[in-house]
């Protein structure tokens, strides 16, 4: 598993996400018409990890110059092809995490994500960006007994848990209350718990915007500029090739997510690109044509029916933005695993799969029609562990990254990006900064052979098909 190099595909043109709906030409943004010479810091990638990098540095009255390059457009990576999220995950992995990291281990990742969550919160407010944020609840809904068992001896691991900062905010719905009240049909247990979503693209631009606008243009934004390598000298400066020409700096950030074994080897088979797919619904009049009037439903959803995984946001147009659908292709491994092609959809029926998912998993939307108006696809930078790398690459001074998020970036991006700026200006080890001692990036973690979730969560869908291979 993971023996290519990965790059972003440049002769094909990505499957369209539902957030570039708007055509938005500032996606194609280039401060400069040629890259410069030299440069204080090069940040590669222009997804939520670079901009919030972007915008943290802005914060600071002398900030270096700083180049970002985007393979492609701006934020057209996994934060631009995303479901919409920004759910943090506070019980679901307790056994786990706890037998990892101990108690308070397990407690610093969802008491992180509980602090991340609220600085997306603030960080909105704060500078008035429109992207569609709501602040609601979730509904983490299980509809198999085995998945319900399991789901409540994680809950019951957590609230047992002495560090855990957020227990007043989940409450535990049983069986006989789980269809009624989260309207997904044989529910059979549910949590629910505070929660957010919105428009990641209109996330990014606008904290691009506020770095672009910084008195001293310390940021130069370069769209449409492969990273071929990053190269470094004798002198433990930094050469970065790219279709365009090289840049000489002093300082790199990788912000590459499933990309970024291709600039660090030493991340190779630690983060392994998968490819996922979403979909955009909207209901249909008795004319059959598109209508913002539907069956809304208040709350964003995390539905795991036989061991896969569907998750949905209720948009405030009436729409349902939904992502998943491994029932459909998840028995073909290759297709998904160690797959980068963002440009074609899945050789599987998702499309009809979703087409009837409304009518088939709620009560309210029984007899709505529904169709879909945009489907695509993602990659995602899974790791063997599931949890981010941040941190400075060992033995590599000044060569830093924030990559792989797992699918699960959201509710992680914000603070790690504070880290890497707080590193980067104030001169702070990784280890000095708020971010979880499991995210950091060591040896010890790069040489950890104790799991590999990847392979695990192959290994379960190829018991699903004998068709499947690893």
């Amino acid at each position: 598993m993971s023996k290519k190099d990965y790059y972003p595909v440049q002769d094909k043109t990505p499957t369209k996400s539902f957030w570039d709906s708007e055509n938005d030409p500032f996606r194609q943004f280039r401060s400069t018409p040629e890259l410069p010479y030299f440069t204080d810091m090069v940040i590669v990638g222009s997804g939520f990890s670079g901009s919030s990098i972007s915008y943290y540095l802005s914060q600071y009255d002398s900030p270096p110059s700083c180049l970002l390059l985007e393979a492609r457009d701006l934020c057209s990576g996994a934060t631009g092809r995303n479901g919409g999220h920004c759910k943090p995950e506070y019980y679901q992995h307790e056994e786990f995490f706890r037998s990892r990291y101990g108690a308070k281990g397990s407690a610093d990742i969802a008491n992180f994500e509980y602090k991340n969550l609220q600085a997306v919160k603030e960080l909105i407010e704060t500078n008035q960006i429109d992207c569609d944020f709501v602040l609601s609840r979730a509904f983490n809904v299980e509809v198999t007994k085995s998945g319900a068992e399991a789901a409540k001896k994680n809950y019951r691991k957590f609230l047992e848990n002495p560090y855990m900062k957020m227990k007043d905010d989940l409450f535990w719905i049983d069986e006989k209350q789980a269809e009624g009240v989260t309207e997904v049909n044989g529910a059979l247990s549910a949590v629910s718990y505070t929660t957010g979503q919105l428009w990641p693209y209109k996330l990014v631009k606008a904290l691009l915007e506020i770095a672009l606008k910084h008195p001293s243009d310390f940021l130069n934004v370069q769209s449409h500029t492969l990273v071929k390598n990053v190269k470094t000298l004798s002198d433990a400066s930094f050469v970065v090739q790219t279709n365009r020409g090289d840049v000489r700096t002093k300082k790199v950030v990788l912000c590459t997510n499933a990309y970024t074994p291709a600039l660090e080897r030493g991340l190779h088979t630690k983060i392994v690109p998968v490819k996922g797919t979403v979909a955009h619904i909207v209901p249909l009049d008795e004319n059959h044509r598109k209508t913002s009037v539907g069956p809304y439903l208040n709350n964003s959803y995390i539905i795991t029916p036989e061991g896969d995984y569907e998750y949905l946001i209720n948009r405030p147009d009436g729409s349902v933005v939904v992502g998943g659908a491994e029932e459909v292709f998840g028995h073909d491994i290759e297709a998904w695993i160690d797959n980068v092609d963002d440009t074609t959809l899945f050789d599987h029926p998702v499309e009809s799969y979703y087409n009837k998912f409304m009518s088939r998993m709620f009560r309210s939307w029984k007899s709505t029609e529904t169709t879909v108006d945009y489907l695509w696809t993602g990659v995602m930078g899974y790791t063997f562990d599931s949890l981010p790398f941040v941190g400075e690459v060992p033995g590599e001074s000044n060569k830093f990254v924030s990559a792989g998020f797992h699918g699960h970036g959201m509710p992680r991006v914000l603070l790690c990006s504070k880290a890497i700026a707080e590193c980067i200006m104030e001169g702070k080890n990784i280890k000095e900064t708020d971010i979880p001692e499991s995210f950091h990036l060591t040896t010890d973690r790069l040489n950890d052979e104790t799991v590999n979730s990847i392979e695990e969560e192959a290994a379960y869908y190829g018991k699903k098909s004998t068709k499947a291979k690893l």
